[in-house]
This record gives C-alpha cells, structure tokens and sequence, in this order.
C-alpha cells in the first residue's frame, strides 16, 4: 500500500498535473475580471454619455436667417444627457443666459438657465438637463441673453 500513496502523490505533482492548474489558475485570474469589467461596462450608464459638448463658435446665425439654410449638419444630443457644455459663439458675453430646446414652429419644450463664463478666450456655458422624456428627432437649440431672441441652432435628438 505504500507503493499507491507515492503513485498518487506523484500524479499530482507530475509537470502535466502542475501546468494544467497552473493555465486553470491563469484562465481565471486573467478571464474572470475581464469578463466581470465587460459586464460591468454593458450595464452601466455611459459616464460620456451624461455630458453633451457643443461648440457653437464657428456656427453663429445671422439675425432673420433660417438655421436650417446653413447648410451645416445638426449638432447631435443623446437623450442620456443630464449635463450640457456649450461653447458659445465667438463674441458671446458673459453673464445669464437661457437654453431651450425648441420645436421647428419655436415652441418650446424645456428651458434651463445657467452663467457663461470666459475662460481661455471661449464663453462656456454649463447648464443641467433633462431631455428623457422627449421623443427622438429634429430640434433646434435656443441659446439666448434673458429678454432677447432666440439664436436657434438645428439639433438632433438621438
């Protein structure tokens, strides 16, 4: 009976026996958290995805022009936004400012307010939104001073 004892012992420590644990202990330290950071990624909401950056400086419309006859593609807006970051046309002042989403006839939808600051020569505007509960489609965003008219920029609500 001695003899079996070394036979087991042996088997378990052959290099065959020690290389198969070893890839074993290596397919799960290297694929268990692999797999648990694409879970982790397939089912969180995207940190990207909360914040909007629009750059508005090079798409300025002239009073009584028809956005849409810029010819410029609308800026895109995921409806996951809760935060959006405008950097306002080149000239903009500081201060107050109101940012709606409105509908082709001018109707609006949302209104939010916020302060534009300058910073490294850009006028940036931050406001907090909440655009779920609107349905996908064409817009325009409004960017205004309080009490002056809307400058209306064609939008796409994703």
């Amino acid at each position: 009976m001695t003899t079996s004892a070394p036979a087991v012992h042996a088997s378990r420590t052959s290099p065959h026996s020690v290389e198969k644990r070893q890839a074993k202990g290596a397919e799960y330290r290297c694929g268990w958290p692999l797999l648990r950071f694409w879970l982790l990624l397939r089912t969180r909401p995207s940190a990207q995805t909360e914040t909007a950056v629009l750059d508005l400086r090079d798409r300025s419309v002239a009073r009584g022009q028809n956005p849409s006859e810029t010819g410029q593609a609308p800026l895109e807006i995921p409806r996951t936004a809760k935060h959006l970051v405008l950097d306002l046309p080149i000239g903009s002042k500081e201060g107050a400012y109101d940012v709606g989403l409105l509908t082709e006839t001018g109707d609006q939808i949302l209104r939010v307010t916020g302060m534009a600051q300058l910073h490294d020569h850009v006028t940036g505007l931050r406001v907090d939104v909440d655009v779920r509960s609107v349905p996908p489609g064409a817009y325009f965003l409004g960017v205004r001073q309080p009490g002056l008219e809307w400058s209306r920029y064609p939008i796409r609500l994703l």
